[in-house]
């Protein structure tokens, strides 16, 4: 028995309290006027499908109206919701592994993966292992790293919703072998807002040096 259990319907439902909160982090940025950067990160129900790596399961068939298109990756949020697909119907697929417990685990927790991120990358799409180098098939362009329970490394990558947008939402979670941050740009995160419906805004990070000079930034949330 795995050590990583989940839900697919408690995942979704988890998954659902997202779509009223958006993350505004603040990065410094060289380039800007301002010294700094913003990216907005929000959640549709359509990314459930992707983050929790379902197009990978050929061999389901109850996936398989949506690997054909004939239903959306939104319908999928509802069909695990309401318990239509379950995790026993995960579980019968070969592909079905120790990592993709771990994967759907993490997948559970992403609010509070994003709640207590500090580290974010510019991510160019080259993974640099141990004794090798590659490029992933993630195509995204930030990527944020928690460390999990013992030596585990969860992976949160986000994409630009369009060109020039500081609008993004998170394309992929994983818990890989290698470590997807190595040789990647560390971003310096000056600000991590959350901000929920109803108007009310919690600070979650604000670096110390930023603090200092820009107390403000308390007394406007």
């Amino acid at each position: 028995m795995s050590e990583y259990t989940y839900d697919l319907k408690e995942l979704a439902v988890a998954f659902e309290r997202l779509l009223d909160i958006e993350y505004i982090i603040t990065l410094k940025s060289k380039s800007s006027d301002s010294g700094t950067k913003e990216i907005h990160v929000c959640f549709l129900r359509e990314n459930l499908y992707h983050l929790a790596g379902m197009q990978h399961f050929n061999d389901v068939e109850i996936l398989k109206p949506y690997r054909e298109h004939r239903k959306s990756s939104r319908d999928f949020f509802y069909a695990a919701k309401y318990g239509e697909i379950t995790s026993d119907d995960i579980a019968k697929s070969a592909k079905y592994s120790e990592s993709v417990a771990k994967r759907l685990s993490y997948l559970q927790k992403i609010e509070e993966i994003f709640d207590t991120n500090k580290m974010i990358f510019s991510f160019n799409g080259i993974v640099q292992g141990k004794n090798h180098e590659y490029r992933s098939f993630v195509r995204a362009d930030y990527l944020l790293k928690n460390k999990g329970e013992e030596n585990d490394m969860a992976f949160v990558f986000l994409k630009r919703k369009d060109k020039d947008s500081s609008d993004f939402s998170p394309i992929s979670l994983f818990c890989p072998k290698d470590d997807y941050s190595r040789g990647q740009h560390e971003e310096c995160l000056l600000i991590k807002k959350k901000f929920l419906k109803g108007n009310k805004t919690e600070i979650l990070y604000i670096h110390p040096s930023f603090l200092k000079f820009h107390p403000e930034v308390v007394e406007i949330c």
